[in-house]
């Protein structure tokens, strides 16, 4: 069974047989780039997204393309010997010490080939410039705290302000 190198996110490589390219960058020559933007992604959430959790969404991007631009093999009559498939990514990644430890990238391994069936090898690399994930209220920006309430007070009419107003549940006021 022949192998299929994923190369991602702008990796320099030599033209070969059974490699493509995947690139997220909007700047990526069109032949290699990605269209994904994670401002539809990152808006819900508020904040900044986390580095690691920014390389699993990009990793899960390579994943869903290089599984849609690998034909499975076979007859079409049922999942025989070729079905199956070989991938090695190499992709740059921002938290490199959390992507190459072997516990990491055995669940990684054992849940990608649970789910497809396909054989997975990951090559992780430092990433010399990861695409920024923009933030949006910046409360990862320590000078951006400046509020440093004492109390909070609930206002939402639910549950929470009910607890908020029962006897024992706030410190009554001293005399």
């Amino acid at each position: 069974m022949h192998e299929t190198r994923i190369i991602c996110g702008g990796i320099a490589t030599s033209k070969q047989r059974d490699v493509i390219e995947l690139d997220l960058s909007p700047n990526a020559p069109t032949h290699r780039r990605i269209d994904f933007d994670t401002t539809r992604l990152c808006a819900p959430l508020v904040d900044d997204l986390p580095d690691v959790l920014a390389d699993a969404v990009e990793l899960a991007a390579y994943l869903y393309c290089a599984d849609r631009l690998v034909k499975r093999g076979g007859t079409g009559r049922g999942i025989g010997s070729e079905w199956h498939r070989n991938f090695r990514f190499q992709i740059p990644v921002r938290r490199i010490d959390s992507w190459q430890r072997p516990d990491v990238q055995l669940a990684l391994r054992d849940a990608l080939s649970i789910l497809s069936g396909d054989t997975f090898i990951f090559e992780f690399s430092k990433a010399v410039a990861p695409m920024s994930v923009e933030p949006f209220l910046g409360f990862g920006d320590q000078n951006a705290q400046t509020i440093r309430p004492d109390k909070v007070l609930l206002f939402s009419g639910g549950l929470d302000s009910l607890a908020g107003v029962c006897p024992g549940s706030a410190p009554m006021a001293q005399k």
